[in-house]
């Protein structure tokens, strides 16, 4: 995960390290404000942290980044929202699939 504006994020860092899910950890982490999401325990509202991107490594080496919009089916509005009742994990997210193995976004 790297934080910075997605359209700005035009390669994968040098820096980057990725990892698989095992038996006892997740490889994106979870809790509130741990990974890509906030939770507001007052509203129960799920809430994506602006700035947080997800970078994947695919089993073909290629690359992508992604990053979550919204938790909720069909992406309300905060004044429309409401978490006990609005369908929660359908996510609406933005991605780029890099299919060639650089690791430059076009």
């Amino acid at each position: 995960m790297v934080d910075g504006v997605f359209q700005e994020i035009k390669e994968v860092p040098e820096t980057a390290t990725f990892s698989m899910d095992t038996e006892t950890e997740l490889a994106i982490p979870t809790g509130s404000g741990n990974g890509w999401y906030s939770y507001n325990s007052t509203t129960h509202a799920i809430k994506p942290i602006p700035g947080k991107v997800i970078l994947l490594q695919t089993a073909s080496g290629n690359y992508a980044k992604v990053e979550i919009l919204s938790y909720y089916k069909g992406s309300p509005s905060d004044e429309a929202l409401d978490p006990l009742t609005d369908v929660g994990a359908t996510y609406t997210f933005q991605f780029v699939l890099q299919p060639n193995g650089t690791t430059i976004f076009e």
